[in-house]
């Protein structure tokens, strides 16, 4: 009798084992139905978060747009994890999913889904800006692709195994965000300098290659942004620097109102046609970040990354609207001794 009511206990637990909901992944849900999003922080793309102040801000930023957050990722080790973000302006049914994570210390790979509708009939298209994030343990690289399928009313890939791999980007210590396929990189020359002595960065534009495109993402092709060259590109460009005492600067150009006679265009960025951001006086001259109010007298390390943004259109992409989104590039480290 004992050994039939053990077997009877050990059979409900099984069984009771088996019911259970699967554990809750640990992801962040956003959207908003307003297209402010797609033409601030982009019509689609990818981020890397890296410290919890960056975090902070990006909460704060999708706060300020009216996105709508259901954050479930708990307590992030950001000694040991980062957050991998992707984003999205399409249609409502469009969802995200995590297909694996995995890699190694060298290349974290982040594999996710998205799955969406091929509609028969349908009354008012309604769009949505989405964004899904995870996080993934830290690595020299971090790969961050996005497979599509269509499980309902057939197709060429009905399911998630037979998924349409359509956009992938790595980051790396040479390669920043993709938004809107466009992406951003920044160098200098010297890697070391005198203390007190100037830090001159290169800041240029150039077009992501993500991949075939598809549902998620358009195949990769031109892109349009403002010259900034008249205007000092005072409001659409800065560094964020870490000096060396741990303070966190933003530096960013003075607007310059001087002009008269000209007025800022659009310059067309694609595969082979890089745009580096113009310095005032001499456009194709390194930025000086001296002139914007770094002071380089205490020595140590100078951690910096570009940010560069701009208010775009999504309405009528064909119509070569300017470019919009939010990305940051590289980060770049410079030794005052």
């Amino acid at each position: 009798m004992t050994k039939l009511i053990m077997f009877a206990l050990l059979l409900n637990f099984a069984v009771a084992a088996f019911a259970a909901d699967p554990p809750e992944p640990r992801a962040l849900r956003g959207s908003a139905e307003n297209a402010d999003g797609a033409a601030t922080l982009g019509s689609q793309g990818a981020w890397l978060i890296e410290t919890a102040q960056r975090w902070d801000e990006v909460l704060k930023m999708l706060t300020a747009r009216g996105i709508n957050v259901e954050n479930r990722l708990g307590d992030i080790d950001w000694t040991k994890e980062n957050i991998a973000c992707v984003f999205h302006f399409g249609d409502e049914g469009d969802q995200f999913s995590v297909r694996n994570i995995g890699g190694d210390a060298t290349t974290r790979d982040v594999d996710l889904l998205m799955s969406y509708i091929i509609y028969k009939q349908r009354g008012q298209p309604r769009n949505l800006w989405k964004i899904f994030a995870v996080p993934v343990a830290k690595a020299s690289a971090t790969r961050v692709s996005v497979s599509t399928y269509h499980p309902m009313n057939g197709g060429s890939w009905p399911t998630a195994d037979k998924a349409f791999l359509e956009w992938q980007w790595t980051f790396s210590p040479k390669t920043g965000e993709a938004v809107g396929g466009l992406t951003g990189l920044i160098e200098t020359k010297a890697t070391t300098v005198k203390a007190g002595d100037d830090i001159r960065v290169l800041f240029t534009l150039l077009a992501a290659d993500t991949g075939k495109g598809g549902r998620f993402a358009p195949a990769p092709g031109s892109v349009r942004v403002w010259d900034g060259k008249y205007s000092n590109g005072y409001r659409n460009h800065a560094f964020v620097v870490v000096t060396p005492d741990g303070k966190t600067l933003t530096l960013s150009p003075k607007e310059i109102r001087n002009w008269d006679k000209n007025a800022p265009h659009l310059v067309k960025i694609a595969a082979g046609e890089p745009y580096v951001l113009p310095s005032w006086g001499d456009p194709l001259a390194p930025k000086s970040l001296k002139e914007l109010g770094l002071d380089t007298s205490r020595p140590g390390v100078y951690t910096i990354t570009g940010i560069y943004q701009e208010s775009g259109k999504v309405e009528d992409p064909a119509a070569h609207a300017p470019w919009g989104g939010a990305l940051r590039t590289n980060t770049i480290r410079v030794e005052a001794k």
